[in-house]
């Protein structure tokens, strides 16, 4: 449950804490604000929260696996859950790889 907080919680919040710091430096300093560092850092940001989530989905499953049978319906919800950000993580890969971004 840690990793899946830190997935869903904590990195989303440190990407967005950097990218408005980073967009009030360029106002700041230009005038203006460029959203491409932005869009990087919220990139970021999404492909870390997938890979934390892609392990916190191994060790759930893992433990899924262990339960005796009949196993509760709730568990296999919160595995689905697990993977949310693990799997927007693929579709976004995927979307660039096919539109070549």
């Amino acid at each position: 449950m840690l990793l899946t907080a830190i997935a869903f919680i904590a990195v989303p919040l440190w990407g967005h804490l950097q990218g408005d710091a980073i967009a009030r430096a360029q106002k700041q300093a230009h005038g203006v604000a460029c959203g491409m560092p932005v869009l990087g850092i919220l990139l970021d940001t999404l492909f870390l929260s997938g890979m934390i989530s892609l392990v916190a989905l191994v060790l759930a499953v893992l433990a899924y696996w262990k339960l005796a049978r009949p196993r509760p319906v709730l568990r296999a919800v919160e595995l689905v859950v697990v993977a949310l950000p693990a799997l927007l993580a693929v579709v976004v890969v995927v979307g660039l790889g096919v539109t070549g971004g």
